[in-house]
C-alpha cells in the first residue's frame, strides 16, 4: 500500500509537470506577439507591466556587460525586485535571448519623463526562446515539490502527503504563473525549498546558514518577503533547545550576506547602500493615500492625485532635488513614504476601512486574471476589464472556489488541533499566512495572495484526508 502511494505521488508530480509544460507551449504559441489592439503598438502581450521591467533590466545588464562594465556597475534604479532580471540575464547567456530589437540601453523613468520604449518604438524580440525560460520555471517548481515530498513523507501519513502533492501540482492559481514572466513562479519554488528544509527537523550549522541565504533569495525575488526571516526565527526559537539558539544567529548571518551583496551592488552603482526597492517606498502613496484623502474630502481620486502631484513638485523645487541623480531620488521617495505614514496616522479609521475593503478582494482567488487575461488585454484595457461581462461572469465561480479553499483549510486546522502533532510546523504555516496577508493585502491585488496557497496546502491536505476517512471510507465499510 505504501509503495503504491509512493508511486502515485511520483506520477502525480510528473503529471503536474507535463500539464505545466503543455501550458507553457499553449501560452507562447497564442500570446508571443505584439498587441495590435494596444495604443502602444510596441507592447508585447506577455512582456509588460512588472515583467516588462524585469525584461528591460535584464537587457540593460546585458548591454552593460557587453560594454565591459563590471557587474556591480550594471543596472539602473533599484525600483522593483532585484532577482528576476538577474535570472533572466543568466538565462540569456545560456540560450541567447535577445530581449529587444534594440542594441543600446533602454531607459524608462516616469520621474524624469524619459520613455525610450515609447519614444523609440522599441519592440520585444518575438523569437520562441521565451518558451525555454517558461519550461525551466516549470522544471524548478516541480523539482521543489520532489524535494518537499522527500522531507514530508518522513513526518506525515502517505495518504495525507498524496493529497498535499495533488493540490500543489494542479492548483490553477499556482500553475498558471509557470507560464508567465511575473516573479511568482520562482518565488513559489524558493518558498517550497525553504519550507522543505524547515520540515526536516535536523538543523546543522551549514543548513542554518544556507536557509538564511535561501530566505534572502526569497526577498530578492519578491520584496514582500523582507521580514519573513523573523517568522522563521520564531519557529526555530520554539523547536530548538537553548544550547542551539546560536544557529538562529547563523541563519541571520546567511540572510545578511544576501542583503550585503544587494546593498554593495547598489552602492557600487549609485553610491547609495540601498536594501529596499523604491517601489516599496512609494506604494502607500500611489495606491492608498489618494483613496483615503478622496473619501475624507468627498472628492474624486483623480482630483486628489492632481493635488498630490502639485505638492510633490513644490517639495522637489523647495528642496532643490535633482531627479536625475539616484541619491536625490531616494530623498524624494523618503518624502513620499513619510507623507504616507503621516496621512495614515491622522486618518486611522479611513485607513482601516480601506485596508479591510481591499483585503476582502485580496482573499478571493482568480486563476485567470493575472496570466490569461493579462495577456489577452493591453495595459490600457486592464483597468476597464473589471467592468466587462467576462469578468463579472467569473465572480461566482471565484467566490465558490475561494470559499471551498478556506473551508477545507479550517477543517484541516481543526484536525491539527485534534491530533496534537506537528504543532510547531503548523504554527509556522499560520504565522506565515498572517505575515504575507498583513504586508500585502492592503493593496487589494489577489495575485499577492497566491503564495498563501502554499501554506494553506498543508491544511487543505489535512481537511481532505479527514473528510475522506470520515465519510468515504465509512461508506465503503
Amino acid at each position: 500500500m505504501i509503495k503504491c502511494l509512493n508511486n502515485k505521488i511520483i506520477l502525480t508530480i510528473f503529471a503536474g509537470l507535463f500539464l505545466s509544460i503543455s501550458l507553457n507551449f499553449y501560452f507562447i504559441s497564442k500570446f508571443n506577439n505584439l498587441n495590435q489592439l494596444a495604443s502602444k503598438k510596441y507592447e508585447h502581450q506577455m512582456i509588460k507591466s512588472d515583467p516588462g521591467k524585469f525584461w528591460r533590466q535584464a537587457h540593460n545588464i546585458r548591454v552593460d556587460i557587453e560594454n565591459k562594465k563590471n557587474y556591480f556597475q550594471t543596472g539602473f534604479e533599484y525600483r522593483v525586485s532585484y532577482l528576476p532580471s538577474k535570472i533572466l540575464y543568466i538565462y540569456s547567456i545560456f540560450f541567447g535571448e535577445k530581449f529587444y530589437e534594440y542594441e543600446d540601453k533602454i531607459i524608462v523613468d516616469p520621474l524624469t519623463d524619459i520613455d525610450d520604449l515609447k519614444d523609440k518604438r522599441i519592440k520585444v524580440s518575438l523569437d520562441n526562446k521565451k518558451l525555454i525560460y517558461l519550461i525551466i520555471q516549470s522544471l524548478i517548481y516541480y523539482l521543489s515539490l520532489f524535494f518537499l515530498y522527500s522531507k514530508v513523507k518522513k513526518n506525515f501519513e502517505k495518504e495525507y502527503v498524496f493529497y498535499l502533492m495533488i493540490f500543489l501540482c494542479f492548483e490553477p492559481n499556482i500553475i498558471m504563473f509557470h507560464s508567465s514572466f511575473w516573479s511568482e513562479s520562482i518565488f513559489f519554488s524558493i518558498l517550497i525549498f525553504s519550507l522543505a528544509m524547515m520540515v526536516d527537523k535536523s538543523f546543522s550549522i551549514k543548513k542554518s546558514i544556507f536557509l538564511g541565504i535561501l530566505i534572502g533569495l526569497l526577498f530578492l525575488q519578491r520584496s514582500v518577503a523582507i521580514y519573513y526571516i523573523l517568522i522563521v526565527s520564531i519557529y526555530y526559537f520554539l523547536i530548538l533547545p537553548r544550547n542551539d539558539y546560536y544557529k538562529i544567529l547563523l541563519m541571520f548571518s546567511g540572510y545578511l550576506i544576501v542583503l550585503f551583496f544587494l546593498g554593495y551592488h547598489n552602492f557600487s552603482r549609485s553610491a547609495v547602500f540601498q536594501i529596499k526597492p523604491t517601489q516599496a517606498m512609494d506604494g502607500f502613496y500611489v495606491y492608498m493615500i489618494p483613496n483615503i484623502l478622496a473619501e475624507k474630502k468627498s472628492t474624486s481620486v483623480r482630483d486628489i492625485v492632481t493635488e498630490l502631484e502639485a505638492e510633490s513638485k513644490n517639495w522637489i523645487l523647495e528642496n532643490k532635488i535633482d531627479l536625475n541623480l539616484e541619491n536625490e531620488k531616494i530623498k524624494y521617495y523618503n518624502y513620499l513614504e513619510d507623507k504616507s505614514f503621516r496621512v495614515i496616522k491622522s486618518n486611522l479609521y479611513l485607513s482601516f476601512k480601506f485596508i479591510i475593503e481591499r483585503t476582502i478582494h485580496y482573499l478571493i482567488f482568480d486563476p485567470l486574471r493575472h496570466v490569461y487575461y493579462f495577456y489577452k488585454y493591453s495595459l490600457d484595457e486592464q483597468d476597464g476589464f473589471t467592468k466587462t461581462q467576462e469578468h463579472k461572469n467569473n465572480i461566482p465561480y471565484r467566490i465558490i472556489y475561494s470559499t471551498l479553499i478556506y473551508i477545507l483549510s479550517i477543517i484541516g486546522l481543526y484536525q491539527v488541533y485534534s491530533e496534537k502533532k506537528n504543532y510547531n510546523l503548523f504554527l509556522l504555516l499560520i504565522l506565515s499566512l498572517f505575515y504575507f496577508i498583513s504586508v500585502s493585502s492592503w493593496i487589494g491585488n489577489n495575485r499577492y495572495n497566491v503564495p498563501n496557497l502554499i501554506f494553506l496546502s498543508f491544511l487543505i491536505g489535512k481537511g481532505v484526508f479527514y473528510l475522506r476517512n470520515k465519510f468515504f471510507l465509512k461508506k465503503n465499510d
